[in-house]
């Protein structure tokens, strides 16, 4: 692991750093630590900004499956799952900024919220 990490961005799911003498990108995010090249680093944003959050919560929106929004791997068996609060937290790492037209409003059915009724 690298000693001089430069901290680009951090939120409460993970953080986003640099490491300029071995030119690599480090994402800790939950209990996941991704060491990524430029390329890696770039192919990653890619394919979480081609990623429709929409078409998989309308998909199993009838399931009681917390994690809804599948992100795969290059690894065949394996496939990273997000619910929506998690994957706004991931892109908001990798984009460095949250843009007017990705803020998504959620419907009463996907917050997950105990009520109490009196």
């Amino acid at each position: 692991m690298c000693e001089k990490l430069i901290k680009i961005k951090e939120n409460d799911c993970g953080e986003l750093h640099y490491c300029e003498s071995c030119n690599t990108y480090h994402l800790l995010y939950k209990n996941f630590h991704f060491v990524l090249n430029i390329k890696e680093y770039q192919a990653l944003k890619n394919h979480i900004s081609d990623i429709d959050i929409e078409f998989w919560l309308d998909k199993f929106g009838e399931t009681k499956v917390k994690r809804k929004i599948p992100v795969a791997t290059s690894q065949e068996n394996l496939i990273l799952v997000f619910d929506i609060y998690e994957f706004i937290a991931l892109k908001s790492l990798l984009f460095n900024q949250q843009q007017v037209n990705e803020i998504m409003y959620l419907s009463t059915d996907q917050i997950e919220y105990q009520t109490i009724l009196n």
